[in-house]
């Protein structure tokens, strides 16, 4: 993430909303920078890609005179590892969710609402999706747990490395309303959204489109009746209907051939399917062949 002059704005908000809503425990006497300046620091370089205090460090060595424009309080001294990592320990998973999620809200909507969609290349993917966390929840009987738990869904950024927002749910078909819920949280405008085919359904994809995002999801045999009818038109498909293209992986130890199909919806769904399905606009099939070396 590069530092420029429009951020400034939205670093100074998030500055400001640390500084008004976690208590600093660490002796005031004995520190350099307020908790507030540190953690800001910590957010910006996690979203610039650092995995470690110790490249946050280096972050801020680097980018040291522009952080100082922007982040109020900041002096000569740079902070080591060390400290950013006790700063790190006093915030916790909800208090960095809140940070990241107020930034992408007063920086990253008000810069793209209103302009000119990015390339394809440059757009940010969001994966959804959720994960069971097993023995979280404990029946009226002694200490014995049930055999499942409660589901956490997440929208995890390609783009930034983080997860943007997480909801906590009851049981597994409650995952589409969590991603409805996470929508209006955090940046939607530009972005590609990915999910299983569990969460294909009308709602999702009128709410992502809603947001001003797009979407790339899987349909199965839940969906039997759009389902079926992609299968039916990459059956029966004109050349002229279809965009195609081959490429091969080598990668996890084998080699693979992948043939990938594009047909507009307009030709691979009926009128029907469509005004069901009003934002798809063009349906995807991948083939993927296993090929193998020839041993010499």
């Amino acid at each position: 993430m590069d530092i420029t002059d429009d951020l400034a704005k939205p670093i100074r908000q998030l500055q400001r909303s640390i500084e008004l809503s976690v208590a600093d425990p660490r002796n005031q006497a004995l520190i350099s920078y307020p908790l507030s300046t540190l953690s800001v620091i910590i957010v910006l370089a996690r979203m610039s890609g650092c995995e470690n205090m110790t490249a946050a460090a280096h972050f801020y060595a680097d980018n040291k005179e522009k952080l100082k424009k922007y982040i109020y309080g900041l002096g000569d001294e740079s902070p080591t590892p060390q400290t950013l990592r006790r700063v790190q320990s006093i915030l916790n998973g909800k208090h960095l969710l809140e940070y990241f999620t107020e930034y992408f809200v007063n920086c990253c909507i008000s810069k793209s609402i209103g302009t000119t969609a990015p390339e394809l290349k440059d757009r940010d993917v969001i994966s959804c999706d959720g994960q069971n966390i097993r023995a979280t929840r404990s029946i009226s009987r002694g200490d014995k747990r049930k055999s499942t738990g409660y589901d956490i869904v997440q929208m995890y950024s390609h783009k930034y490395g983080i997860t943007l927002s997480q909801k906590i749910t009851d049981k597994k078909n409650h995952e589409a309303q969590a991603i409805i819920e996470m929508l209006p949280m955090i940046n939607a405008v530009h972005c590609i959204f990915a999910w299983d085919a569990i969460n294909t359904q009308h709602k999702t994809l009128n709410a992502v489109t809603e947001a001003g995002g797009d979407f790339i999801v899987c349909v199965k045999s839940n969906q039997a009746n759009l389902y079926e009818e992609i299968v039916t038109a990459f059956e029966h498909t004109l050349p002229d209907e279809a965009v195609s293209a081959s490429r091969t992986n080598s990668e996890h130890g084998r080699i693979e051939q992948k043939d990938i199909s594009i047909i507009p919806a307009q030709f691979a769904l009926s009128k029907e399917m469509r005004r069901k399905w009003p934002t798809i606009a063009a349906v995807i099939c991948v083939t993927t062949e296993p090929l193998h070396k020839e041993l010499r």
